[in-house]
């Protein structure tokens, strides 16, 4: 199985998280994995933030070793502010979307291993192959519900917000 981490999923196999044992388990099913980059800067960063102890940042590099990155290159920038004008994720999110996306054009049966809800929400809605753990049923309806805002205009979002 080929896959494609997202820094949220990423950190949860070095800290105990939620997602721990669903993480765990995409990264024994896989053959190989894929990244963008900037999965390193986010997940240093999480490391920093959370006071993670020298074995975590060990177990990281460890790891990142078996990790394929894929790089954004300047021709990248137009393409993905365009995209996530109806993304309308944040802007790292934007980048490991657009990475999966094109690496998922030359390798048809890459999931997208991520815990993001707005970020899955988008992946679903543009027919994106998303791993799921063994057993997992559908979409969790706050996913439907997003999957179906994911593209409404500000002004009917607003008028269902009240």
């Amino acid at each position: 199985m080929n896959l494609f981490w997202d820094t949220s999923a990423f950190v949860a196999l070095l800290l105990e998280e939620v997602h721990t044992p669903a993480a765990t388990c995409a990264w024994e099913e896989s053959d190989s994995d894929l990244a963008w980059r900037w999965l390193r800067v986010e997940t240093e960063a999480a490391l920093i933030r959370r006071n993670a102890a020298p074995g975590r940042w060990k177990h990281m590099d460890e790891l990142l070793v078996r990790v394929e990155m894929m790089d954004l290159s300047p021709v990248d920038l137009d393409p993905v502010c365009r995209a996530n004008r109806q993304w309308r994720l944040r802007a790292s999110d934007a980048g490991h979307l657009h990475c999966f996306r094109r690496a998922a054009y030359a390798m048809p049966d890459l999931q997208l291993v991520s815990f993001d809800e707005e970020m899955l929400a988008v992946a679903r809605a543009l027919g994106l192959q998303i791993w799921q753990p063994p057993g997992a049923g559908g979409l969790r309806p706050s996913l439907i519900r997003e999957a179906g805002a994911a593209y409404e205009s500000p002004r009917r979002r607003r008028r269902r917000a009240k």
